[in-house]
Order: structure tokens, then C-alpha cells, then sequence
């Protein structure tokens, strides 16, 4: 296929649910979508790399994670270690449901965060998520499960 032809087919096929991984790991709409356009920047010029090596789409997650916490780290160091510097970069009154979920995510692992943030807000599949993260699909699944019943418990504890 050709290179365009095929970035735009990928872009129409998984634009939505890469930016909304990104949301989830940036917490700012603005800067998600940068890590959504880098993202498939980094994958068109990746084309000739790429070439049918698996799952298109866990390629493209894998690619849009590390877009995400690139930017997030090139966003902290460009923002002084001040409190309320750090709070304004939420931007105001973002508050969605993607914001929800992180805090509810907040005891995770960052890797337990991963998996449980491209299976449920990106739709991988426990192979595709383990290909996205340089691990074994036995690994994911259970760091999944476990996440899971650490999320399990916070929720029961916070109804009593």
C-alpha cells in the first residue's frame, strides 16, 4: 500500500482512541493532541520500519505511549518545581471523564496504568497491549488482573 494511503487509512481507523490514550496519560487536551499528531508523524516516517511486523495497531499504541511520556517529560522540565505552576498545566476546569479515570487509576503502577488504559480506553487486546509495552502477553494479563483487584478493593473501600 502507499505510504499515504495507508497513513491516512490508519489515521481514520485510530485517530479517536489515540488521542484519547494520550489524554489519559497527559491530562491536557491541548498537548494530547500533539502527542495524537506526533504520533502519526513518527508513524508515517516509521513506514518502511513498520511494514506488516505485527499488529499495526499496538505498533501505533506503542508509538503514541512513548510520544505521551516524551512529552510529558520535556513538559516538566520546561515548568519550574512551583505548586501552583504545576496545577495550571491542567489547564482550567478540564474536568472529564478521562479525569475521573485517572484518579481512580492513581494507585496503579504506571505499568499496571499502561495496561489498563489500552485494553479499556484504547481496546487492545491483551496481545496488543503486550506488544505496545515490550512484554509478554502472559505478563499483561496478569498485571491486568491484579490491577483490576486493586481497583476492586479501593472501590469497595471508599463505599464504606
Amino acid at each position: 500500500m502507499e505510504r499515504e494511503n495507508w497513513l491516512k487509512t490508519i489515521y481514520e481507523a485510530h485517530h479517536i482512541a489515540v488521542f484519547r490514550f494520550a489524554y489519559s496519560i497527559v491530562h491536557n487536551t491541548h498537548l494530547a493532541e500533539d502527542v495524537m499528531q506526533d504520533t502519526f508523524l513518527k508513524a508515517h516516517r516509521g513506514f518502511l520500519d513498520y511494514q506488516n511486523r505485527g499488529t499495526e495497531r499496538a505498533w501505533l499504541f506503542q508509538i503514541a505511549r512513548r510520544t505521551a511520556y516524551d512529552a510529558l517529560k520535556k513538559r516538566r522540565r520546561e515548568v519550574s518545581c512551583d505548586n501552583t505552576e504545576l496545577i495550571t498545566l491542567a489547564g482550567p476546569d478540564e474536568h472529564t471523564a478521562e479525569t475521573d479515570l485517572s484518579e481512580l487509576l492513581r494507585p496503579l503502577t504506571p505499568t499496571d496504568r499502561d495496561i489498563v488504559l489500552l485494553h479499556v480506553v484504547a481496546g487492545l487486546t491483551h496481545q496488543e497491549a503486550a506488544k505496545a509495552l515490550g512484554r509478554s502477553v502472559h505478563s499483561v494479563k496478569k498485571r491486568y488482573e491484579r490491577a483490576l483487584c486493586t481497583l476492586r478493593a479501593q472501590l469497595k473501600e471508599e463505599k464504606t
